[in-house]
This record gives C-alpha cells, structure tokens and sequence, in this order.
C-alpha cells in the first residue's frame, strides 16, 4: 500500500514538472525566436517479485515499477513561421544556425534576430547585447552583411539561459551554419503550437488529478485501519 503511495506521488511530481514546462511554452508564444520545451518520462527501476519457500527464491512471479519521473527536458529546433516586418535590423534564419551575441557571462547564441542600434553605432539584442560579425567583433552597420552565423554538431549541449539565450558547453561543437538562409526585415516565430499545449495541458491537468485521487484512496483506507486496528485493540 506505501507502494502505491509512493507510484502516485511520484506520477504528481512529473506531472508537475510536465505542467511548468507547458506554461513557459504558452507564456512564450510571442517570444521572436522562441524554442518550445519538450519532456520524456521513464519508470524507475523495476523490481522483480519472487515466490519464497524456504526463504529461498524458487519462481519469478513479475515485475513491478515504483513509478516515473521525467527523464529530461529537451528543445525542439524546429523552425517557427517566419513574419515580414521590413525592418532593416530584424533577422531570420531559415534552417540552421544561430546569432552569437556577447554578453558580460561571454559569448551565448540566439535564433532571435531582433536587434536595435546602441549609442555607439553598434548592433545589439533588446538587452543591449552586442551582435557579433564574423570576427567575433561587435556587428555595425558598415559591416551588417558579416554577420556572424554559428550552428553546433550536437544541440543537446546547448543550455538555456534568459533572454532567449542558449549556453554551449565544448562538447557541442561550435560550427560556422551551413544550410541556411539569412532573411532581412523578417523575424521567426516561437514554434509553438497553441492548441497542441492546449491539449496537453487539459491531458497533464487530468493525469494529475488521477493520481491526487489514488492518494486521497490510500490515505482514507490508511486512516480506516489505524482507527479499526486502534479499536480491536
């Protein structure tokens, strides 16, 4: 029964989990260059169960898993719509790649092209990043067609930071783009899909609830026997 106790808890804790990242993506729908956040589950390990005779395992009855948690959070790189603005300092990749911007942590990367000009001339993110050329300079308007476009042999190293930011450990593989088309006057969408979170929202919503109710099940029984057992005694 503590089992049972300890499977429903853990399916609300991923459930949780599940919903966070589901609420950012929604949160970030209109965020220029937004990646959505996806999850996997898997169970904990299972354990076998063993007839006994004798104290001695004799037969394999089965297995039993003592629930699940998220294995991990992923990014999906997959495009979003691309939307005209005619802005001469607005950018859009098609395909791969990513914008490297300097920051006071060091250089991060972006899909946001969303950029502005700084006091000194200089191009730069909404948070006053500079845009980097193809020097690893600060990007200018006399040398707006350098502008530098990076991709990775391996995104799973990219960690998200704020502002849209991505992180890259050494394992990535830092890479000039290839396959790709740089857009003036145009920026990406977030790629997420607002009826499909929807949807996932209501499903997650439900699978918690469930298991609430296991819960609420197992503390009443629970409850049930000490009153009774404290009775017969």
């Amino acid at each position: 029964m503590i089992r049972g106790l300890y499977t429903a808890a853990s399916g609300m804790l991923a459930t949780g989990r599940e919903l966070d990242l589901i609420t950012n993506n929604l949160a970030n729908v209109n965020t220029t260059g937004y990646k959505k956040v996806g999850a996997t589950r898997k169970s904990f390990s299972e354990m076998l169960f063993y007839r006994l005779e004798g104290g001695r395992k004799e037969q394999v009855l089965g297995s039993l898993s003592s629930g699940v948690q998220l294995a991990e959070a992923y990014t999906d790189f997959k495009n979003g719509n691309l939307r005209k603005t005619g802005n001469r300092l607005d950018f859009a990749l098609r395909g791969n790649g990513f914008f490297a911007v300097q920051t006071p942590r060091g250089v991060r990367y972006t899909r946001n092209g969303n950029f502005t000009l700084n006091e000194g001339g200089e191009v730069v993110t909404k948070q006053g990043f500079p845009v980097l050329n193809q020097d690893n300079q600060p990007l200018n308007l006399e040398n707006i067609d350098e502008l530098n476009i990076v991709d990775f042999d391996d995104r799973k190293w990219l960690t998200r930071e704020g502002a849209n930011l991505f992180r890259a450990d050494q394992r990535a593989g830092l890479k000039q783009a290839e396959d790709y088309t740089l857009l003036y006057g145009y920026l990406e969408d977030a790629n997420v899909d607002v009826i499909k979170e929807m949807v996932n929202v209501i499903q997650a919503n439900r699978l918690y609830e469930a298991n609430q109710k296991v819960i609420q099940g197992f503390d009443s029984t629970l409850e049930k026997v000490v009153n009774e057992v404290g009775r017969l005694g």
